[in-house]
């Protein structure tokens, strides 16, 4: 097995000697092309073997980066062009018999801004190296090196964790950086331009925080509040992995997301995130999400996941651990740092996921094992028809990681949580920093941190599709996920009354309004409605909103028990009859007659 090399700091690539180098131009930056010269020495084979990844650790699609690589030319020192030929879409192999040394030219085109694409225009550059970067083939565990070419007085920032090769990084011209292998080459984005940044200190290390915006964004303020996500989250694990650490945020219209990296993450977010309160915290809860990543995948890992192969499909069923441990901690770690209240809490991190998985009708048909093996062609290629076919790990895998919490909260009667398998997880990984683990092996650090044999439980929630028992697990703490039956009791989150369903929703069309969805045996479905169908009248009256005709059909529904409705599929008209029904929603809500020793559980797991 290959050694796989995931940890460095910046003192142990200054004045390194790398033999494999990248010196990246931005001449045509204009354009969104960066021109790449990669020198590879001690080309000691007949043939060498050059890849780009076609998928970006983290990010589990295959994305074929290379579709935006060109003019790829091979040579040797003097200048002689080299034999080549492509193996594969994504693999490059040179005749390299008369040189023991090869110059490999391209551009790449970068014009999709994203935390997994790369973006190059006239006022920066963001780049991905796994989208971007070749690498040589069984070598990736050797120094690499990259030399950035640019005018330092129109671009003045870079800010990546790749590490300065020489002091006083931001005096030299080129500026070169490195990596102690591809691996972590790989895993270290890097953003070039005038961007907004500030530093701080936690613990002796440095934490670096970047916007990538042309809006006037409050870096302070967002560098205050990261600072109480870093401080949660090392009072949790106990420690920090790192040297120094890296927050970058591209804040531009439409962007969401994020992605993790050993010693850094990129999220996204729109610009409103800075007069939207809610909006804000949602950003802050991605911000604690990926930075929970350090400990939680990046070195915690499946494993399948290191080290990697970049030429397919790398699968894991255990992504209900990656993400879904990591979504449920996302928002407790929030509220342990002080940065949403204990009703926020409760509204974001339980009742929130609760009611978007029941609106998940996959959950019945896919387990959350499956979904995570099949992650490649359903959540990042997700069809229009996805809720009814799986559950997203991220949502079940968090929901699970919350009974699992309870259930080992109430057994222990309050002494032991998965707080502290997280924390045997990572004693474990320590011990053993090279390899991932094994599903077993999680369930037995479940027993060996908390005394209990969990496997049972836990094994018929990741690998069944029935309903989870809620409520066998939150009555421990004097909560009920139920029917609002009950005006007295307290309510957490917004509370749904019981309203018309028609299972399918709806986005506005100049035509009338499109249907975006709809549900398996609901209303919609029985009827005979299928997703792109217009929608054009409701009982004779003409739509012209979703907000109309969902008026029309409950004004309509009054008064009859089933409404006619015209549509249009392929620029056909056809009319059908729908039979609304009463939906019943589910609140978050505390128990009528909750006990003493249910207020003091609720208590103490809040605040544990």
């Amino acid at each position: 097995m290959k050694k796989f090399t995931i940890e460095q700091t910046d003192a142990q690539l200054l004045d390194t000697i790398a033999d494999i180098r990248y010196h990246l131009h931005f001449e045509r930056a204009s354009q969104h092309l960066v021109r790449i010269i990669m020198e590879i020495d001690k080309c000691h084979e007949a043939f060498l073997k050059v890849s780009m990844p076609v998928w970006i650790p983290g990010s589990y699609k295959v994305r074929d980066m290379n579709q935006h690589q060109g003019n790829v030319i091979c040579k040797d020192l003097a200048g002689n062009k080299l034999p080549m030929k492509w193996l594969t879409k994504n693999t490059l192999e040179i005749n390299t018999t008369s040189t023991n040394s090869v110059i490999i030219e391209y551009v790449y085109f970068a014009n999709d801004l994203g935390v997994r694409t790369s973006h190059i225009n006239r006022h920066h550059a963001f780049l991905v190296p796994a989208a971007c970067l070749m690498f040589v083939e069984n070598r990736e565990e050797e120094i690499h090196h990259v030399y950035f070419y640019h005018d330092q007085s129109q671009w003045k920032n870079l800010t990546t964790s790749l590490s300065p090769v020489k002091p006083n990084l931001e005096d030299n011209n080129p500026i070169i950086c490195g990596a102690l292998s591809y691996h972590i080459l790989a895993d270290s984005p890097i953003e070039i331009g005038n961007h907004k940044k500030t530093i701080f200190i936690h613990h002796d290390k440095i934490h670096e925080v970047a916007i990538i915006s042309h809006y006037d964004c409050d870096i302070n303020r967002l560098t205050d509040d990261i600072k109480k996500i870093v401080e949660s989250q090392h009072k949790f694990w106990g420690e920090l992995p790192y040297d120094r650490y890296t927050f970058m945020l591209l804040v531009a219209d439409g962007q969401r997301g994020g992605l993790e990296h050993l010693r850094c993450n990129v999220s996204a977010a729109d610009p409103q995130m800075f007069s939207d309160i809610t909006y804000y915290q949602s950003v802050l809860g991605l911000l604690s999400h990926e930075f929970f990543h350090t400990w939680n995948i990046k070195r915690i890992r499946p494993i399948e996941y290191g080290p990697f192969n970049y030429h397919e499909e790398n699968y894991s069923s255990m992504l209900w651990l990656a993400e879904g441990a990591t979504s449920y901690y996302d928002d407790v770690l929030l509220y342990r740092a002080g940065l949403i209240t204990q009703e926020e809490f409760l509204s974001i991190g339980l009742s929130s996921n609760l009611r978007m998985l029941d609106n998940v009708q996959g959950r019945f048909v896919m387990s959350v094992k499956d979904s995570s093996y099949l992650a490649w062609i359903k959540l990042y290629s997700m069809s229009p028809d996805a809720n009814n076919r799986f559950p997203s790990y991220y949502l079940k895998g968090g929901v699970i990681f919350l009974l699992l919490d309870l259930h080992i909260f109430s057994k222990t009667e309050g002494q032991k949580s998965t707080d502290d398998v997280m924390r045997e997880l990572w004693r474990m990984y320590k011990s053993n920093p090279e390899n991932g683990i094994t599903e077993e092996q999680f369930l037995e650090a479940i027993k060996s941190s908390t005394g209990l044999d969990c496997s049972d439980v836990l094994l018929s929630w990741l690998n069944g599709t029935d309903e989870l028992p809620y409520n066998t697990y939150l009555n421990t703490i004097g909560l009920q996920w139920n029917e609002l039956s009950d005006m007295s009791v307290k309510i957490y989150g917004t509370a749904l009354e019981n309203d018309i369903w028609l299972g399918m929703s709806f986005k506005d069309n100049n035509q009338g309004v499109v249907i975006t969805f709809v549900e398996d045996d609901s209303p919609a479905a029985l009827a005979g409605f299928g997703i792109d169908d217009i929608i054009k009248q409701v009982n004779g009256e003409i739509v012209t909103s979703v907000t109309q005709c969902f008026e029309l059909i409950r004004k309509h529904h009054s008064q009859a028990e089933t409404v006619k409705i015209d549509a249009m599929c392929d620029g056909i008209n056809y009319s059908v009859e729908i039979a609304p029904k009463i939906r019943i929603y589910n609140n978050l809500q505390q128990l009528p007659n909750i006990t003493v020793t249910q207020q003091e559980m609720f208590t103490q797991w809040l605040n544990r």
